[in-house]
């Protein structure tokens, strides 16, 4: 007896581990077999073309893949790689402009931060503030880092006018656009108030036809049927050409003289003093939680600014994609490429907004392990919206879990909807995953529910 209460402590350890093993061997194989033929016998994923693959951080083994290694358009899913680029890439805050000051005056190098006169960053304008309380009454402007066009390759040329696609700047301000809104039943205003003095807000006249009760030209005037407007209306507008207003926008602003200079390009950054404007994690929060297109954009810019003083997207993407994200991570694998997941992304633009981006769920997922690996786990949980949290683009997800358990990006444009991230199981496991949908017709709420009744299968194991 004595000798049987010795070894009762070991063998209930035994037991508790070969249980555990079993539990955990059923689980894998829940995930292997049955979650697999749950979504290859979808009648919803049956109309689309679907991709999901599930990731486990601890060991980098696959649990599930369904077409993983296949390129999707991941629309604002391309956000992760923004994101991973820019916690690669950037400190602590936003630089906000380098600054030359000698006997000529204040010169500033433009960064492309997105937050100049943000409504959204009102509590971090030091930038402005530093532009306000400088004593020289001329301020030059470089012009000479920025390579890029206004709208991005392969953007929607429709989308123009949108807010969502923003045009993007070396110098942005006030967020490049501005907006319209309802002072009572027939009349409008602006902010901010100097496209009063540039631009042309006010009834069309009677030989503009078009089909919508607003339109824009490219010379930022805004005509619009004369109707009643309800109380709260408003509307933003993307700026055209922001560019060629800045100077006076920033006239208005700072009551100062404002010209355009040209300094060459990797002379920016030799001993110019830098000023920093806001938290990066506000910014990328701001980003990833209402899928800000203008914000990523810009934030790849500043990316490039800092690596090689020049704001160009394809310049600072070609690096992430051949050094930030070349180091193999998960476990050998017969597939090359990044961590051994499949062929390397498409990858045009910040946000996602063109269609030809394309990227695989394997590589997304790679890449939130990357994160996974190198980022404290609540700061990078953070960064990332929580299902059913309003004003985010998980919002819809309803009724709101009683804890959080999701945190996720999404994304969507036509044809197109897709959501990657994180998960914790029922038993505080964490998983990664990425659920790519293309090429549907019609609304994506019934991919959307889909997908939800998956992920809650994965997280109730």
């Amino acid at each position: 007896m004595h000798r049987f209460l010795h070894w009762l402590p070991v063998c209930l350890l035994s037991i508790g581990l070969i249980s555990a093993c079993s539990t955990a061997r059923r689980t894998e194989r829940f995930y292997a077999k049955t979650l697999k033929k749950e979504i290859e016998k979808s009648p919803v994923f049956a109309q689309s073309f679907t991709g999901f693959t599930l990731l486990d951080p601890e060991t980098g083994r696959t649990l599930c893949d369904v077409n993983g290694g296949h390129h999707f358009t991941p629309a604002s899913n391309l956000k992760i790689l923004t994101l991973a680029t820019c916690l690669g890439v950037l400190g602590d805050s936003v630089p906000a402009f380098r600054y030359i000051k000698d006997e000529n005056g204040l010169t500033i190098l433009p960064t492309g931060d997105p937050t100049f006169l943000h409504p959204a960053f009102k509590a971090w304008q030091s930038g402005f503030k530093f532009l306000q309380t400088d004593a020289d009454s001329t301020l030059d402007i470089d012009e000479g880092a920025f390579f890029e066009e206004p709208l991005g390759v392969g953007w929607a040329w429709d989308d123009a006018n949108y807010s969502y696609s923003a045009e993007k700047s070396p110098f942005p301000i006030y967020g490049n656009v501005k907006r319209v809104y309802s002072l009572d039943s027939y009349q409008l205003d602006i902010e901010p108030k100097i496209w009063k003095k540039i631009g042309y807000l006010g009834e069309a006249p009677m030989t503009m036809r078009f089909p919508d009760a607003f339109t824009q030209d490219r010379d930022n005037e805004i005509y619009y049927w004369r109707e009643i407007f309800p109380p709260g209306f408003e509307r933003v507008f993307s700026v055209r050409e922001v560019e060629r207003f800045l100077p006076d926008l920033l006239v208005d602003t700072l009551h100062k003289e404002v010209n355009s200079y040209h300094v060459p390009p990797g002379s920016r950054m030799e001993g110019n003093p830098s000023i920093y404007s806001t938290p990066l994690d506000t910014v990328l929060r701001r980003m990833m939680y209402q899928s800000d297109n203008f914000i990523a954009e810009q934030m790849l810019l500043v990316c490039a600014g800092v690596k090689y003083d020049l704001l160009a997207q394809d310049r600072i993407i070609k690096w992430a994609k051949d050094s930030l994200f070349a180091t193999p991570i998960t476990p050998p694998s017969p597939e090359k490429g990044f961590g051994g997941r499949g062929n390397p992304p498409r990858w045009v633009d910040g946000s996602g907004l063109s269609r030809y981006n394309l990227v695989s769920p394997r590589y997304l997922t790679a890449v939130l392990w990357k994160l996974w690996r190198e980022q404290p786990h609540d700061r990078l949980l953070g960064l990332f919206p929580t299902a059913g949290a309003p004003e985010t683009t998980l919002d819809w997800w309803q009724p709101v879990p009683a804890a959080p358990w999701l945190f996720a990006k999404t994304g969507s444009m036509g044809g197109v909807v897709c959501i990657s991230g994180y998960l914790r199981t029922r038993r505080g496991k964490t998983l990664i995953f990425s659920f790519m949908n293309n090429n549907f017709v019609g609304s994506a709420r019934p991919w959307r529910l889909e997908m939800r009744r998956i992920l809650e299968l994965v997280a109730g194991r």
